[in-house]
C-alpha cells in the first residue's frame, strides 16, 4: 500500500512533458462480494457433496496514466473469503492484478511490460477471466501492432516461483502450467468478414526443449443484417507434460440473431477425447488451460478443466443463449446445455452426460454500481457417475450466486 500510494502521489505531482498533448490519470476502487450457494456436486475430488454456502470478495484500487507515448496501469488487489471451509474470515491472495508500462512508438505500435490481463478472440483459448474473483494474468511482454482494419500482436511470458504464502488458486498467475508461452495473433476485416489466426507454444520444461505443445487454429464471423455466424477451429500437437504424443482438435459453430430487446445464440462446442484404443504415449484430448470455460459451457463449472474432467473422452456441447433486455438497465439471460462425452466413459455407458440450465439477471443502476444474480440446475445421468462429480442421479445439482460489483473513479485529471 505505501508503494502505491508513492506511485499515486509522483503521478499527480508530475507536470505534463512538453511534446505530451495528452496526460490523462484516474484512480478507481471496486469492491466486488460475491454470496455462492452449492449442493450435491463437487468441483474437485477435494470438495464434498454437502451444501456450501461461502462470500468472496474482491478489493482493488486501480491507478491508470495515460500519455500520448507512455502508458502506466497498476492494480492491485486483495482476495477476501468468508465461511469458506469453515473459516470465518481468510485472506485467499494479496496480489498485483495487472502492473504493466506500455511505451508506444507511432500511432500503431506499442508494447506491454510486466503483468497484464492478456485475452484474445472471444475468451475461449486465451482470456482474463472477469468472473473468477483473482482474474487471470500473465507476466512478460506482448508486441502489438494496430490499425482500424488490421490487429497483429505477439506475446512471449514465463512463469516463476510464486510462493506460498496464499492460496494458489486465488492467485492470478500461480495456476499456470508453462514455463514459458508464446502466442501470436492476427485478426483482420475485410467488410462484414473478420478472420482470426492464433498460434501458441507452451514449453513445460526449464530446459526449452523436452515438453512443448502447439495449438493452431482461428475464427471466421460474419456479420450481416442482425446475423451472426461464426466458425473457430483449433488443432493441438506436440508433447504435453505427460510427455505424450498429442494430436486434438476443437471445433466450434456458432449462430446468433438480434431482434429488438430479443437475441437467441444457438451453436456447440466439440473437444476431441481419446477412443478405448488410443495408443499407448499418445493423447487425443483437446486441453483449454487458459481460456473460460464458463462463458461456453454453463455457470456451474461441472466441465471447465480439461481433460479431466471429462476423465480424458472428449466433449460435445450443444448450447442455446436467450436474452432479453427489459430496459436499458435490466437484462434477462437463460442458458441451456446439453453435454455428451465423445466417447463412453465405460463399457455400456451412454455418452449423453445430462442437461444444465442457467438464469441469469444483469441490473446495473449506475455506471458504477453492477448487480448480478444466478441459478443454475444440472440433471445428470447415470454416466456422469463415473467422473465422481455427483454421489446420485435423484439429487439435482444446484448452484446460485448473488454478486454486487462498487467501482467508482476517486480521481480523474486530463492535461
Amino acid at each position: 500500500m505505501s508503494f502505491l500510494a508513492l506511485v499515486t502521489a509522483l503521478l499527480i505531482a508530475q507536470k505534463p512533458a512538453e511534446d505530451s498533448v495528452k496526460n490523462d490519470l484516474s484512480v478507481s476502487v471496486e469492491i466486488r462480494p460475491r454470496l455462492e450457494f452449492k449442493e450435491n456436486y463437487r468441483l474437485s475430488s477435494e470438495e464434498t457433496f454437502d451444501p456450501t454456502t461461502f462470500i468472496s470478495q474482491r478489493n482493488r484500487l486501480n491507478i491508470n496514466n495515460l500519455r500520448k507515448n507512455f502508458n502506466l496501469r497498476v492494480s492491485f488487489q486483495e482476495i477476501h473469503l468468508f465461511l469458506k471451509d469453515g473459516v470465518s474470515s481468510q485472506v485467499g491472495s494479496l496480489n498485483f492484478n495487472e502492473l504493466y508500462i506500455e511505451p508506444k512508438i507511432g500511432k500503431h505500435f506499442s508494447a506491454l511490460i510486466g503483468r497484464q490481463n492478456f485475452q484474445l478472440d472471444n475468451g475461449r483459448m486465451f482470456s482474463a477471466a472477469p468472473w473468477s474473483q483473482q482474474h487471470r494474468s500473465h507476466e512478460g511482454i506482448r508486441l502489438q501492432y494496430v490499425t482500424r482494419s488490421l490487429r497483429t500482436d505477439f506475446a512471449a511470458f514465463f512463469t516463476r516461483n510464486y510462493g506460498n504464502r496464499f492460496e494458489a488458486s486465488y492467485s492470478p498467475v500461480a495456476s499456470h502450467k508453462y514455463q514459458y508461452l508464446l502466442v501470436h495473433q492476427l485478426k483482420g476485416t475485410h467488410q462484414q468478414l473478420t478472420y482470426t489466426l492464433i498460434n501458441s507454444a507452451e514449453l513445460f520444461d526449464k530446459t526449452y526443449f523436452n515438453a512443448k505443445r502447439y495449438a493452431t487454429g482461428g475464427r471466421l464471423e460474419y456479420n450481416l443484417k442482425g446475423i451472426y455466424t461464426t466458425l473457430s477451429a483449433f488443432y493441438q500437437y506436440g508433447r504435453n507434460q505427460q510427455n505424450q504424443r498429442v494430436r486434438a482438435y476443437y471445433i466450434q459453430p456458432e449462430v446468433s440473431a438480434t431482434l429488438k430487446k430479443f437475441t437467441l445464440r444457438v451453436g456447440a462446442e466439440l473437444l476431441s477425447g481419446n477412443p478405448a484404443d488410443v495408443k499407448s504415449g499418445y493423447s487425443n484430448s483437446y486441453e483449454i488451460a487458459y481460456g473460460v470455460a464458463w462463458k461456453f459451457m454453463g455457470n456451474m463449472n461441472f466441465y471447465a478443466k480439461f481433460p479431466t474432467d471429462v476423465a480424458n473422452k472428449g466433449l460435445f456441447n450443444p448450447y442455446l443463449f436467450l436474452f432479453y433486455r427489459l430496459t436499458k438497465k435490466l437484462q434477462l439471460r437463460l442458458d441451456n446445455h446439453l453435454f455428451y462425452s465423445q466417447y463412453a466413459l465405460a463399457t455400456q455407458a451412454q455418452k449423453y452426460l445430462g442437461y444444465e440450465t442457467d438464469f441469469s439477471v444483469n441490473y446495473k443502476p449506475t455506471n458504477y454500481i453492477d448487480l448480478n444474480y444466478g441459478l443454475s440446475f444440472y440433471d445428470p445421468t447415470s454416466s456422469t457417475l463415473l467422473l465422481k462429480k455427483i454421489r446420485n442421479t435423484t439429487a439435482t445439482p444446484v448452484w446460485s450466486y448473488l454478486m454486487v460489483s462498487f467501482n467508482p473513479t476517486l480521481f480523474s485529471r486530463k492535461k
